[in-house]
């Protein structure tokens, strides 16, 4: 029976997708530059050029406040900040007998009203209407006077990476000294894809790294990460036709631990190696009184290849393909 495919329910596909408003510190941020309560009462009854609290009416408060927390990202809160507020070099320093240092700079607050109006205000009006600190405008102010652009936001983000900086680059170091295999049937097409022996793994790997670094606390799970995460290596497939006189020899000197016989048989691999190399030597020599053919099997195909069962267990023909290639000349041509 057919069905009809229909969509999933949201949160309920086949991969979750990621709801980074729901993560528990991003949720924190954004309460944390929220509006946590109305802005407070004016109080003060300055009403001079240099303060026009006495003129701000509440609606003008509120519009200013919902304006400031329309966005709860404190970068958006800072621009607003910078734009409502002015600073200037101080221009006369007295002479004082305290230790404390005077002050570099001044600020003017100002609070825009949804009339075009731009009133001037004391610092109380200004912080109360937001509910903000004098240190966050400080902070703003001072970093605008002394580089000229809004300071960044420093909280938060990856500080793991510099503190194991150290661990990463020995990692990085072992995986580099690695010597891969070329690849024989997708050279062309992979040519960022490396591979290495195919008897390795990442197991194999993370403690051959072990051995090298005996004091490194390098987990496996970090190990892993990497060689996945920063490099395209991966393990070639077991060779088919593998010399037997080899595979005999590489598990003998594997199994045997006798200093001398172990000697030994390393010394007659190394003996049939060379004999195998001065065979292979011969036969790229060439010679004008002889041809050489190379040949090889690409597919056998059984026909016909239909999905009928009753087609299936009669098949009488079979198709196999093969090609030769005559070796030595400019342009070889394959039949």
């Amino acid at each position: 029976m057919e069905v009809p495919v229909t969509e999933a329910i949201h949160g309920r596909g086949r991969k979750r997708k990621r709801e980074p408003d729901k993560w528990k510190a991003n949720r924190a941020k954004i309460e944390r530059y929220s509006s946590q309560s109305l802005p407070g009462k004016i109080t003060c009854n300055h009403n001079s050029k240099s303060f026009g609290c006495k003129n701000l009416r509440v609606k003008d408060q509120l519009d200013f406040h919902r304006a400031f927390y329309a966005t709860p990202i404190k970068k958006n809160q800072d621009a607003l900040i910078l734009k409502c507020c002015s600073v200037n070099k101080t221009n006369r320093k007295r002479p004082t007998k305290n230790v404390r240092k005077g002050r570099d700079f001044t600020i003017k607050y100002t609070i825009y009203t949804k009339n075009k109006k731009i009133i001037p205000v004391c610092q109380k009006v200004f912080l109360n209407t937001l509910g903000i600190t004098k240190y966050r405008v400080q902070y703003v102010m001072r970093n605008f006077f002394a580089n000229g652009i809004l300071p960044n936001e420093k909280r938060g983000g990856d500080h793991k990476y510099k503190k194991y900086s150290t661990q990463r680059q020995a990692v990085y170091s072992f995986i580099k000294s690695l010597k891969c295999v070329g690849a024989h049937y997708c050279r062309g097409t992979t040519t960022q894809r490396k591979y290495l022996p195919s008897e390795l793994n990442i197991k194999k790997l993370y403690k051959m790294f072990i051995e090298k670094n005996p004091n490194s606390p390098v987990k496996q799970s970090y190990f892993r990460a990497i060689f996945n995460e920063d490099f395209n290596l991966g393990f070639g497939s077991p060779r088919t036709d593998v010399c037997s006189r080899c595979i005999e020899f590489q598990e003998k000197i594997k199994a045997e631990k006798d200093v001398s016989k172990k000697n030994q048989l390393i010394i007659e691999q190394r003996v049939h190696k060379l004999k195998s190399q001065a065979f292979f030597k011969l036969l790229r020599e060439k010679k004008d009184q002889m041809a050489t053919f190379s040949f090889d099997c690409q597919k056998n195909l059984v026909l016909p290849k239909v999905p009928d069962q009753s087609c299936y267990y009669s098949r009488q023909l079979q198709l196999d393909t093969c090609t030769i290639s005559q070796l030595f000349k400019e342009d070889p041509k394959t039949h």
